[in-house]
């Protein structure tokens, strides 16, 4: 499976997520091609849409914070390899470690099986999503967790498992949308070859790492400037949409 088909698959995935929290009936009629990513038919018009999704970098934190990142990685893809040794249904999983816990001190090998039990027994089923907050008191999982976010998603490409770092779990600045917004408002004209109206969809709080950035409720539908018919900033594992004004022009 070729690279550009995983990542079309991806762009289709985050979309459709996307047209389920905004409860739009649409029809896809191209998700092969590129510039934009997708044309739908959307209210009998055409429209193309454009996907992004928002980076955060890495915080350097020196040999300490790496050995421990090393640690989580390990436990939670070994967990990924055994809740997927059951068969479907696939899943987007992020693992919270706890900060000021010493990850070194685990049993990597239990903690694993554990989680991908726990995964297990929340009965995923596809575009569910799922939460899961550390209470100390019901023992479902080791202390050392945090929190989860589940996703499930249709099918094994699709399906990551991260521990995103809580020193840069991130709120998603205006700057950054800004910036975003006009990487692909300098492409807009190839879009309008196509397709006369466009949407900008930006996704965040994914599950990949360098993706995991909160989509704040009360952020300001002022804050951006597109030139694209509507913009949204999408939370995939929180469901939340804010679409910006004065876009359009």
């Amino acid at each position: 499976m070729s690279s550009a088909y995983r990542k079309k698959q991806h762009e289709l995935f985050l979309f459709e997520r996307f047209a389920e929290a905004a409860k739009l009936s649409v029809e896809i009629m191209d998700s092969v091609n590129e510039c934009p990513d997708l044309v739908v038919r959307l209210s009998g018009e055409l429209v193309g849409i454009e996907i992004t999704e928002l980076f955060v970098s890495e915080a350097a934190g020196g040999a300490s914070l790496q050995a421990r990142e090393s640690i989580a990685q390990r436990i939670v893809a070994k967990a990924q390899r055994i809740y997927e040794a059951s068969g479907p249904p696939y899943a987007h999983v992020s693992v919270l470690f706890a900060t000021g816990y010493d990850l070194g001190s685990l049993n990597r090998d239990e903690t694993a099986e554990t989680l991908a039990q726990f995964v297990r027994s929340t009965g995923l089923t596809e575009g569910r999503h799922v939460q899961w907050q550390q209470d100390f008191e019901s023992n479902l999982l080791h202390e050392a967790i945090s929190s989860l976010n589940m996703l499930a998603v249709p099918n094994r490409e699709m399906a990551h498992w991260t521990a995103p770092s809580a020193g840069w779990v991130a709120t998603i600045s205006t700057d950054l949308l800004q910036r975003k917004v006009n990487e692909k408002a300098a492409r807009l004209p190839t879009y309008l070859q196509r397709v006369s109206k466009n949407w900008l969809l930006l996704v965040g709080d994914g599950s990949h790492p360098s993706r995991f950035m909160r989509v704040v409720p009360d952020i300001s539908v002022s804050a951006v400037k597109s030139p694209f018919d509507r913009t949204f900033l999408f939370g995939l594992m929180s469901g939340s949409i804010v679409e910006f004004e004065g876009v359009g022009k």
